[in-house]
């Protein structure tokens, strides 16, 4: 009896497990073609993507971390789950017109797949960064240079796939420049797998960003 409780409770243990993770994409755009109309026009795309039924009806919401010289300087919620008034003018009259966040974040579902899509182009000497969800979108000019690009934090399967814990905040992705490895080469690949701190302890990263995602 004791050893069938211990094994119903082991398997109610992993299900519960199964079914607090979700399974997420990675998307980076990485054939030939990609690559070489990002290289001309200086700009950069990364998407973040799921499938996974388990994610319907959830918000999927994301903060950013700055750091410089190895130490946090900021940390950006990308958008509150929060409602919105905006007034808009017609003729004589103003109106009022709410924006429910939380509700624009959520997995719909009668939706197939949930992207959020991070583009950058590099303007001058700063970048002008827009993340677009299925049913809003943010646009903003952060500081960085053409150097910079979109790294994944998470290892990941064959497909590119990972699952995070709902209810937590898991790192994502990185927007860094990258690591001199002599006066004429760089490199991306060390700071994969490594955590936000090593990038300047380990390798001079002066200056980067950290993208993380919560489902709930």
């Amino acid at each position: 009896m004791k050893k069938t409780a211990l094994t119903l409770l082991t398997f109610w243990a992993l299900c519960s497990f199964a079914q607090d993770s979700i399974r997420v994409e990675y998307k980076f755009g990485t054939d030939r073609k990609s690559r070489i109309i990002q290289s001309l026009q200086k700009i950069q795309f990364a998407t973040i993507s799921t499938t996974d039924t388990l994610a319907k009806g959830k918000k999927l919401m994301l903060y950013r971390q700055t750091f410089s010289e190895g130490q946090l300087t900021s940390t950006d919620t990308v958008l509150r789950c929060e409602k919105k008034v905006y007034k808009i003018t017609r003729g004589n009259d103003t109106l009022n017109y709410t924006v429910d966040i939380c509700d624009r974040l959520k997995f719909k579902s009668q939706w197939q797949e949930y992207e959020i899509h991070f583009a950058t182009k590099f303007i001058k000497d700063s970048i002008r960064l827009i993340l677009d969800y299925p049913s809003l979108s943010t646009d903003e000019i952060i500081a960085g240079s053409e150097s910079y690009l979109f790294r994944a934090l998470q290892k990941t399967d064959k497909e590119q796939a990972f699952y995070i814990p709902t209810n937590h905040w898991v790192p994502i992705l990185a927007f860094t420049p990258p690591m001199k490895v002599s006066s004429s080469a760089n490199s991306y690949c060390l700071i994969d797998g490594e955590t936000p701190e090593q990038f300047y302890t380990k390798h001079g990263i002066l200056h980067y960003y950290i993208y993380y995602l919560r489902i709930e």
